[in-house]
């Protein structure tokens, strides 16, 4: 049976692009080497991470986003501070935060968690850290290296005022190049359309 790689995710607007492209770019003065950054066309707010799926499942799956989307008002998202996954003392992976209506956005992420766990897919067992990844450190890169990004990191002020409207909600799948991960939606439901 075919399998793509898939996540459900919501897509950020061009201007929102334009501005973290700005960011990464300013990122890559403190940290120029050991950390591939995302281009910023690629970066997305991931809601749930499926794996591989089997291509039959596409359809379950895009109800499963109707029905979650339909139950949530749209909303709005502004950027939070920056930090690092484990943590900023280790960072392997580089993230922007975000601020604003989180409630909207946990509500909606929980709900799709139920709903995809229903259709046999494995709950994530980490609690919902709702961010937007910049970059990835080298996994060769020596521990004393990755922590000194880690401190150059720790000092950056993110100062840009952004507003990030929530409306919409998409499958996509993921396609692994030497380049870089290639994205294609497969499908997007609206927030909101049921009024209570």
């Amino acid at each position: 049976m075919e399998q793509i790689r898939a996540f459900i995710a919501v897509e950020l607007p061009p201007n929102a692009r334009e501005v973290l492209r700005g960011i990464i770019e300013d990122l890559q003065v403190i940290a120029p080497e050991g950390v591939r950054w995302v281009k910023p066309e690629g970066v997305h707010l991931s809601l749930k991470f499926l794996g591989n799926i089997e291509v039959e499942c596409i359809c379950a799956i895009a109800q499963v986003i109707s029905r979650c989307a339909t139950l949530v008002a749209p909303f709005e998202l502004s950027l939070g501070e920056l930090g690092a996954f484990p943590d900023l003392k280790a960072p392997r992976a580089v993230w922007l935060g975000l601020a604003g209506a989180l409630d909207g956005l946990l509500d909606l992420q929980r709900g799709l968690e139920d709903e995809i766990e229903n259709l046999g897919y494995t709950r994530q067992l980490r609690s919902f850290n709702p961010h937007l990844t910049l970059g990835r450190v080298r996994e060769t890169m020596p521990s004393i290296q990755r922590r000194g990004i880690g401190e150059n990191l720790a000092e950056v002020l993110i100062n840009m005022e952004l507003e990030l409207p929530i409306k919409e909600i998409s499958l996509f799948q993921s396609d692994l190049k030497p380049s870089g991960a290639m994205y294609t939606r497969l499908f997007s439901a609206s927030l909101g359309l049921l009024k209570e």
